[in-house]
């Protein structure tokens, strides 16, 4: 399994030139995997501070989250995928394990599935 993506670690593969949708989607894919194996509060505590981190895609866009692609994900106020991963989050985060990791990891799938969709969007508008 590998590790929560670090905001370091985010950072400097996306100074090398990696694609930020692939740095992004790669993020969500590894907390999805560390959501399998989590059981106490603070594993779950430090997968919603991966959650949290801003992703490249905010570093493009400068915070300007009216014309980012992931806007539909993750703005803020909004019932999205982003929204309702982090407000489940918080509750694991108090429980650990009392809750069954299954909703969770469910959640982030339809992040990574949202973000997979505006990654296809993105291209098409770029054609």
């Amino acid at each position: 399994m590998l590790s929560l993506l670090t905001y370091t670690e985010m950072s400097e593969r996306y100074e090398k030139g990696e694609n930020a949708f692939a740095i992004t989607i790669d993020k969500w894919k590894r907390i999805q995997e560390n959501i399998k194996t989590s059981y106490s509060p603070q594993q779950f505590h430090d997968i919603f501070e991966s959650a949290a981190f801003k992703v490249p895609l905010c570093m493009e866009y400068e915070d300007n989250c009216a014309i980012c692609p992931l806007n539909k994900v993750c703005h803020k106020g909004e019932d999205g995928p982003f929204d309702k991963f982090m407000r489940v989050a918080q509750a694991y985060c108090m429980a650990g394990d009392v809750l069954p990791n299954s909703v969770l990891e469910a959640l982030a799938e339809r992040v990574i599935l949202a973000l997979e969709f505006c990654r296809e969007e993105a291209k098409k508008n770029i054609h």
